[in-house]
């Protein structure tokens, strides 16, 4: 059966591939008609438009002959009469249609002519113009004849065509006009714009009388024999060419292209005019006119395969339609339940809204845990083990009753029997019941049909995405995009119903550890430092690294204040617990800023901007302590903000003024020199300390301006009081290390070659502490400093921690001792002994030695006492500005000097 079922598709198949053959055979013979037809026709077309365009040629040629054959006659009259002067006669004889007029002799030696013998037309009078051959073929022919082509410039790029005919005056033998071949007198050129036509014009004697196109190099062929390939050998002879008249030939033209032509001999003038056309050209107009049937044939057979193909196909899909059998019914039934067995899921049927189980698949077995039997016929739903979080839901099944698709998809979790939890996806739709269906139930006339999807694994890879996405991949905290969303979302859902404390932490001197021991350890630090922070809370406060060594806690509801700073103390205290890292004992602290909420705002922006004011706070007080945050802190905050903004513009307005406290020595009560001191007069506040606004000066870099000011002001001032007073008293400027670049090398330099003041005589302060940052750089630059000649002081000696161990290092050439300890000198004997002890030092040293800040008559007795070289303070005099330190010291020095030198 299978064998002749089998055979007779085969058949069918032959069938259609024979009758598909057959039409392709009559179609592509047709298509061999229409081919030959189509070249014949545009071939005819062709040799009908070439015969045209010569037959208008030939007539125009006929006529302009006709024309100058009557010039020649009424010329040769006009000679006649007036035999003596020839050249004068043929010039004052004016005509239209030729160029030239002239006479040879029987030689083909120039008699006369038009000829401008003085621009390019120079003929060779010693030459036969036209060939003796020639000559007599026109005598003997009694009529005017067309002669030899011929050129009289040396370029051999203006050639003239001649008519003469015979004659006999003053021993000529023709007369003769000549005709530029450029000339439109013929229309052989504008003729030759047609139809990518060529023509030429053969004369007698076979000679080439015009051509166009010819190529540059063979313009030189004009006048001459008829080249062997421009017609074919048979048209050589005269008879052959006249019997051609008319009919088409074959050339190889003078470009060198293969041409299909027409000639045609005029009997009258013996020209021969030859009109061809490439015969690519006939080609390709025949390509053209097939093209379209070519290409629509080939479509056509691309097609009719492909639609037998496809037949073919529909008719087999047809029979074994028609073949199916009940076992092949029931095979598909199999194959059906294999399928939904083998889906991650469930597809259901059930009755809404009791979710009575009317169809389910076997697949609830692996998804729930329960059998079929137990959802068809022991009352199971496959909605019973949602968790209770997630049952609301099951509203979204009612709900779509109202969409206008009827439509539901749901994502929830569900417990299996044996206790899993699994996320499934619900998808589907909600119908209504037919009539005979509703019977089973009354009031439900829906039901629901869709399918339940196993999506756990899909969701745990979600939450594993999202966990690394608010994570800190160093600590596993949350990330400050996690922390601040909890902070927002917390304020949000509880707003008048909590109570929050935030509780901003920083690592005290952990970038000390982190430059100097590496990356490595730094990270590995962190990562114990949150694990000791994870130990001092509970679940309910969220902790969280924001970045580098910066963590902040969200406390959540804390029972009271004492709570939030009970928290603060156990974490100062674990934090600053020893860490054995390695071969590593490391020791560090942290210092802890606190903001309420939602006693200091109820913006959550503003609640961690607050918790970082405080945390700073309690840095300034030494860290390892905490701070609540208060008011004052951000009036600080605010105030800082305030002086930065405000010492931008006072550097462009120009609102400082330098003041000078005098430098006395004190054994002679001497004035040496004075100290320069920058003050800020702000236009409303008034005088500014600098103590207020040197230190936003030094972090913002704005001491870099400032610096440069003071110096340059300072010695401008004091090298004109010098000058004027015939002292040299030095000068000292305090420089922030800040400053320290090559850039401020050279700034000195300019300074000092601006102002001539004198560089023994400038000093500049520098304060210990803070050269300990970069040492080696700091000193490179000390040096190049120094090498100019300018001296440095030391100032606030004895109040940092490294300068012993440097100070041989340094180009230091005085010690300035702090006024901390000269205030208490005389009822202090630590202060005493400190100050003893720095003296001497100095004196070992050989380094001068200067206390500040001495404000009474004991001290300086005491000064004194111990060797110190020089003083300044209130005991002598305060800062003085400009116009009140030249009253009191320049001027009397300036008046005292004047008298001496008179």
């Amino acid at each position: 059966m299978k064998q002749l079922r089998s055979l007779k598709e085969t058949l069918t198949g032959s069938k259609i591939r024979t009758t598909l053959l057959a039409s392709w055979m009559l179609l592509t013979l047709l298509f061999v008609f229409y081919i030959t037809g189509t070249w014949q026709y545009t071939s005819n077309r062709l040799i009908t438009q070439l015969d045209s365009i010569n037959r208008l040629i030939s007539k125009e040629t006929r006529q302009q002959s006709q024309q100058l054959t009557y010039q020649l006659s009424n010329l040769e009259k006009h000679l006649a009469a007036s035999p003596s002067d020839l050249n004068a006669s043929l010039k004052d004889y004016n005509s239209i249609g030729y160029d030239h007029s002239f006479l040879i002799d029987e030689e083909g030696l120039l008699i006369a002519s038009t000829f401008n013998l003085s621009a390019n037309l120079k003929p060779d009078l010693s030459k036969p113009l036209i060939n003796n051959n020639i000559i007599k073929i026109i005598s003997l022919a009694k009529k005017p004849l067309f002669a030899t082509t011929f050129s009289l410039d040396t370029a051999n790029s203006q050639h003239f065509v001649p008519i003469c005919q015979a004659t006999k005056i003053n021993g000529a033998q023709l007369l003769c006009l000549a005709i530029s071949s450029e000339d439109e007198l013929f229309n052989w050129h504008s003729f030759n714009k047609i139809n990518n036509t060529a023509i030429s014009v053969i004369g007698r004697d076979y000679r080439l009388l015009y051509a166009d196109p010819i190529p540059m190099q063979k313009r030189s062929l004009l006048g001459k024999k008829v080249p062997a390939q421009l017609i074919t050998e048979s048209l050589k002879i005269e008879r052959s060419l006249k019997e051609a008249s008319g009919n088409i030939v074959n050339i190889l033209g003078l470009d060198g292209i293969e041409r299909l032509g027409i000639v045609q001999y005029l009997t009258e003038q013996e020209l021969f005019v030859i009109v061809s056309i490439p015969t690519s050209h006939v080609m390709i107009l025949w390509l053209q006119q097939i093209s379209i049937p070519f290409f629509m044939l080939i479509a056509f057979i691309i097609i009719s395969q492909v639609l037998a193909r496809f037949a073919i196909h529909l008719f087999r899909r047809a029979k074994a339609i028609q073949n199916i059998s009940a076992v092949t019914l029931r095979e598909q039934k199999n194959t059906l339940q294999l399928l939904f067995s083998n889906l991650p899921g469930i597809i259901y049927r059930v009755q809404f809204p009791s979710y009575k189980v009317i169809f389910i698949t076997e697949g609830c077995n692996e998804l729930l845990g329960f059998s079929s039997h137990e959802y068809l016929f022991e009352g199971k739903t496959p909605f019973d083990g949602i968790i209770e979080e997630d049952k609301s839901i099951l509203g979204k099944h009612n709900e779509s009753i109202k969409n206008a698709n009827n439509r539901y998809e749901n994502v929830f979790r569900i417990k299996s029997s044996n206790g899993e939890i699994k996320w499934v996806m619900d998808r589907g739709s909600i119908v209504k019941r037919k009539d005979h269906e509703k019977d089973d139930v009354k009031g439900e006339s829906h039901c629901l049909e869709g399918v339940l999807l196993d999506i756990t694994e899909h969701m745990l890879s979600q939450q594993q995405v999202e966990y690394l996405a608010t994570r800190d991949p160093l600590t596993e905290l949350a990330n400050r995009y996690l922390f601040t969303d909890e902070l927002v979302s917390h304020i949000a859902q509880y707003k008048d119903d909590t109570s929050i404390a935030l509780l901003c932490i920083d690592l005290d001197r952990f970038k000390t550890i982190n430059d100097s021991l590496g990356h490595q350890v730094g990270d590995r630090l962190l990562s114990l430092v949150s694990k000791r922070l994870k130990s001092c809370i509970d679940e309910n406060t969220l902790l969280a690294r924001l970045g580098g060594d910066e963590f902040m806690l969200m406390m959540k509801n804390p029972r009271n204040i004492e709570a939030v700073k009970s928290l603060a103390q156990t974490i100062n205290i674990a934090i600053s617990q020893s860490y054995e890292l390695d071969n590593y004992k490391l020791n560090t602290s942290c210092s802890i800023g606190i903001s309420m909420y939602p006693q200091d705002s109820i913006e959550s922006d503003i609640l961690l901007r607050n918790a970082d004011t405080a945390m700073f706070s309690a840095k300034e007080l030494g860290g390892n302590c905490y701070q609540f945050y208060t008011d004052e802190m951000n009036q600080k905050v605010n105030s800082r903000l305030t002086i930065e903004t405000e010492l931008r513009r006072a550097i462009t307005q120009n609102e400082f003024e330098v003041h000078y406290q005098p430098q006395v020595n004190a054994r002679s009560g001497e004035l040496e020199g004075a100290e320069a001191l920058v003050r800020w007069i702000h236009p409303t506040a008034g005088m500014i300390s600098p103590d207020d606004f040197i230190p936003v000066a030094e972090e913002t870099g704005l001491i870099k301006d400032i610096g440069d000011w003071v110096l340059n002001e300072a010695c401008k001032t004091f090298q004109q009081w010098n000058l004027e007073s015939g002292l040299n008293l030095s000068l000292a400027v305090n420089v922030s290390v800040i400053q320290l670049s090559d850039d401020f090398v050279l700034r000195i330099k300019e300074i000092l070659n601006e102002t001539g003041f004198n560089s023994q005589s400038l000093e500049l302060e520098i304060t210990e502490s803070l050269l300990m940052n970069d040492v080696t750089e700091n000193i490179r630059i000390l040096e190049s400093i120094n090498r100019q000649g300018i001296r440095f002081a030391m100032d606030d000696f004895g109040t940092g921690y490294s300068s012993l161990s440097y100070l041989r290092q340094f180009p230091i050439s005085k010690l300035k001792i702090d006024r901390s300890f000269v205030n208490d000198i005389t009822d202090d004997n630590d202060d005493e002994a400190i100050i003893r002890a720095i003296i001497a030092m100095g004196q070992t040293l050989k380094l001068k030695v200067i206390a500040e800040g001495v404000e009474n008559h004991q001290q300086l007795v005491l000064l004194q006492s111990m060797g110190c070289d020089s003083y300044q303070g209130y005991y002598f005099s305060k800062p003085l500005n400009t116009h009140s330190f030249y009253e009191k010291y320049i001027q009397p020095a300036a008046i005292q000097s004047l008298r001496n030198h008179e």
